[in-house]
């Protein structure tokens, strides 16, 4: 049974104005192109892992596994093609390889609020997951709706805390009007630090550093 919530995530800022480009993307330190490439190698030799193993058992085991009657091929049919598409399902090849980066700017900004559940029986734990929705206008004109930053928090024993507080102390790090990158190979968002805006943000791990750090107070990995 779900709670009540005293505050209603309706955090919303909207702009009609074009994006004004102020620079040129910021380039990405030498520590964190080689991030990126170990996560292209890794999702690529995940895959090749993954799919390998499902096709050796097909081949080897399939029959045992799936004892289908020559009447039943068109289940046989249905069957293999789903488990062959699984190991692309959960390494995200070859998506992720694609180049998804942009520059634009932030045009609208509202809180989004979700509510689910982990585990099962009796470990189950409920959740509310509290997410900054953006919608970000391209240097090339596109509209892109995308979640900035989430946060999320779990209840126990009927426990529950409201973690909208906490959201809202990050709502203005990604206010209207504010210059952003998405770079490819990394799923955070970079926001250009501004004096409204001192802060930098670690597109590695997402936490939002203080513009003084030079490094990520979470993981570690150079801040530009």
């Amino acid at each position: 049974m779900f709670h009540r919530y005293d505050y209603e995530p309706k955090i919303e800022k909207k702009t009609s104005k074009p994006p004004k480009k102020t620079k040129d993307k910021p380039a990405l330190p030498a520590e964190l192109k080689k991030i990126r490439t170990k996560k292209i190698l890794k999702t690529i030799l995940s895959f090749l892992i993954l799919f390998s193993i499902v096709i050796s058992v097909l081949y080897f085991w399939g029959e045992t596994l799936f004892p289908f009657k020559e009447s039943q091929k068109v289940y046989k049919n249905i069957v293999y093609p789903l488990i062959i598409i699984w190991p692309f399902y959960v390494t995200g090849f070859p998506l992720r390889l694609f180049d998804s980066s942009f520059s634009g700017t932030i045009i609208y900004s509202t809180v989004k609020q979700k509510v689910g559940a982990h585990g099962r029986g009796v470990k189950t734990h409920l959740y509310t997951k509290n997410n900054i929705v953006v919608t970000i206008l391209t240097d090339k004109g596109r509209k892109k709706t995308i979640t900035a930053f989430s946060l999320a928090l779990k209840e126990r024993a009927g426990d529950y805390m409201n973690n909208m507080g906490k959201i809202e102390n990050h709502v203005d790090k990604f206010s209207v009007g504010y210059r952003v990158h998405k770079y490819y190979g990394f799923k955070p968002l970079y926001v250009e630090p501004t004096v409204k805006h001192p802060f930098r943000h670690c597109i590695a791990c997402g936490t939002i550093n203080d513009a003084k750090r030079e490094d990520c107070i979470e993981c570690g990995t150079t801040l530009f």
